[in-house]
């Protein structure tokens, strides 16, 4: 049996896979057979090529709102109740995420006095994101770092604050407090909330301005045409919520991300994000951030600097 995951790039929720599940499974991960099994990961509904069969073991939808494509899998569980209403699964198969699990693994390190920042992986290309930590006193949680390391670090925390999906999961499962934040529009709502609705729970997200040109690349490319298709796959539930309306720099951005996911083919939006979000808004925010290091940092920088701060204030 193997295990499918995303691992293009090492992110932490992506690597927990391969720690946890050889602790139940480990047997049948040894033996060369036709299963393919979709642990920890947005993976339902996404056209994942595999001739033969595939159980589900705790993951979620999110990306794509074609459910067609598991019709014939075995699932004996999914992330949250979004994802068993989309697949048209009962409510007792809407466990939570395997995630839970990393204890298991992964002990608890001694819990200290430092609050930490977990970016979204995609975030954490942003060089800026580092030194906004540094200038505000809060420990950064690089999610394609060690898995081992990212774990002690969460465990050992007073507060978790989160982009990160898998940093409030894990943070949750160590008992830690942790609070959600989203750096750009692309932040996706529909697996958050399709996890915290398995423990009854409702996120609240704190908003922290775009530092560098690859978040605003983030926001304008993320795929809001999706979004709101999953939205409306679960409604009459409890409302998935947008950026504020009344803010008029999100709606801007809405509306252009709008614009380019129903003018630009698929192939070319991907050719464009592949330009904007991994090599061009890399390349400005690492000039930004070498400015950065040579003077006093700039106005965006201690503004977002002072929300971190506001932040670790709270309760979580």
């Amino acid at each position: 049996m193997k295990i499918h995951m995303y691992d293009h790039f090492p992110n932490y929720g992506d690597v927990l896979n391969k720690h946890i599940w050889p602790l139940y499974f480990g047997q049948q991960l040894a033996r060369q057979d036709d299963i393919l099994m979709f642990g920890i990961g947005t993976l339902l509904g996404q056209n994942i090529k595999h001739d033969g069969r595939v159980i589900v073991c705790g993951s979620g939808c999110g990306y794509e709102p074609d459910v067609s494509a598991v019709a014939n899998y075995r699932i004996f569980w999914v992330r949250g109740p979004k994802s068993a209403k989309l697949l048209g699964l009962p409510d007792s198969m809407a466990v939570t995420d395997p995630a839970i699990l990393v204890d298991a693994c992964f002990p608890p390190a001694p819990r200290g006095d430092r609050i930490v920042f977990m970016p979204h992986w995609e975030t954490s290309r942003n060089p800026l994101w580092r030194r906004v930590c540094a200038l505000a006193g809060i420990d950064y949680v690089d999610p394609l770092d060690d898995v081992t390391k990212v774990s002690a670090q969460l465990s050992s925390a007073k507060l978790v604050i989160a982009e990160a999906m898998h940093g409030a999961i894990v943070a949750d499962a160590y008992r830690v407090p942790w609070i959600a934040v989203s750096t750009s529009a692309r932040v996706n709502l529909f697996k958050w909330h399709d996890w915290a609705a398995s423990l009854q729970l409702k996120p609240e997200f704190h908003v922290l301005p775009p530092l560098g040109m690859s978040d605003v690349f983030r926001s304008l490319t993320g795929d809001a045409k999706t979004a709101d298709k999953l939205r409306q796959d679960v409604e009459g539930e409890e409302e998935i919520p947008r950026a504020p309306r009344n803010d008029v720099s999100a709606r801007c951005t809405r509306f252009c991300n709008l614009a380019y996911n129903n003018l630009l083919p698929r192939w070319l939006r991907h050719k464009i994000e592949y330009k904007l979000v991994w090599k061009i808004g890399p390349r400005i925010d690492a000039w930004l951030d070498a400015k950065a290091a040579q003077g006093k940092p700039s106005g965006r920088l201690a503004m977002v600097a002072d929300e971190l701060r506001r932040l670790a204030a709270l309760p979580g």
